[in-house]
Parts: structure tokens; sequence; C-alpha cells
């Protein structure tokens, strides 16, 4: 049976991602992973691999791809989560010192790049955005969502709210309408 809906995160996607250097396939290895790995798997790694940017138009691509392959085997609907774009801790009065473009230096900039990729992927693919992005900045991103990813028990809640309202407009949609007299 295949799934109506399929929730992703775009906080999950690297800015870099490994590359092996001959055969060419992408691997994500979290760098504390990486970190912990044996003295044989981190060689390998270091060895096979190259570090490699992700640029949005590649993660643009990706996603349009993931949409346009649900709808089309299974009809299921695509909900991203968005990033949280901001912790309320940034205090950068000049951006002087950050080489162009920010979005390689700074994860906030990078974030509301992403971001606005997908409201970009909006105006031609039908999926749902769950803007965690606007619920932190609601609740307080630095006290709910203080490092980007890991959320406070009222963020989760917020959150799940979010999505059972997307889940319910998406059954409401999907209901034939019924005449009455």
């Amino acid at each position: 049976v295949a799934a109506d809906a399929v929730l992703v995160s775009l906080a999950v996607e690297p800015q870099s991602i490994l590359r092996h250097r001959k055969l060419g396939y992408y691997l994500h290895v979290m760098r504390h992973y990486q970190a912990a790995a044996g003295p044989a798997v981190r060689t390998w790694l270091s060895t096979a691999f190259e570090s490699v940017k992700r640029p949005v138009e590649t993660i643009q691509r990706d996603y349009e791809r993931l949409i346009d392959g649900l709808h089309r085997t299974t009809g299921g609907h695509l909900m991203v989560l968005n990033r949280m774009s901001t912790s309320g801790y940034e205090d950068i009065s000049s951006y002087m010192g950050f080489d162009a473009p920010l979005s390689d230096t700074l994860s906030n900039i990078a974030a509301k790049e992403w971001n606005l990729m997908l409201t970009d992927i909006a105006e031609t693919r039908d999926f749902s955005i769950i803007d965690v992005d606007a619920i932190a900045a609601q609740l307080g991103g630095a006290q709910h969502l203080p490092d980007g990813i890991h959320q406070s028990g009222i963020m989760q809640v917020a959150l799940r709210e979010n999505i059972l309202q997307s889940l319910s407009e998406l059954g409401r949609a999907k209901r034939p309408a019924i005449a009455t007299n």
C-alpha cells in the first residue's frame, strides 16, 4: 500500500556531500560519525571520496524529481519541513568579513536560501511546506530550536499540529464531493 503522504526535512540536507573519486556515487556520513569510525573507515573515506558542495540548484532539482516521482508512481503527496533561518543569537553587524557567497559560510543565510528554494518549487509543483521557520520564530527559536535541529517539547507539539493540519487538508482535497439536497 502506497503512502498518501511522505514527510521529509530540509534540515538534513548537507551543504557538502562525499563523492566517490572513481565511481562518482554520493555518500553522506555525518561528521561526528566519521570521527567516531575506526581508522580503516576513516582512511577509506579520506582516500576514496572527496567532499563536494551541493548548490541550491542541485538540491532544488533533487526535490523536484522527488515530488514528480512520488506523484507519478504512487500519487502520494510530499510534505517538507523547511529550515529555521535564525536562532536569534546572530549579531553580525557587518558581512564584510565573510567571503561570497555568504551561504557557504553562514548557515542562517543558507537556510534562508533553501527556504526560498522551496517557495520557488511550490510555484510549479504541488507539495506542502511545513513552516518550521515561522513556528520557531513565533515560539522563540533560541529557546525551542537552539541548534536548528533538536526541538523542545513545545516546539514538537506545535510542529505536530501543523503536520496534522496539512494531512487533514490533504484528506479533504482527496475526498470526493458529496451532493446534498
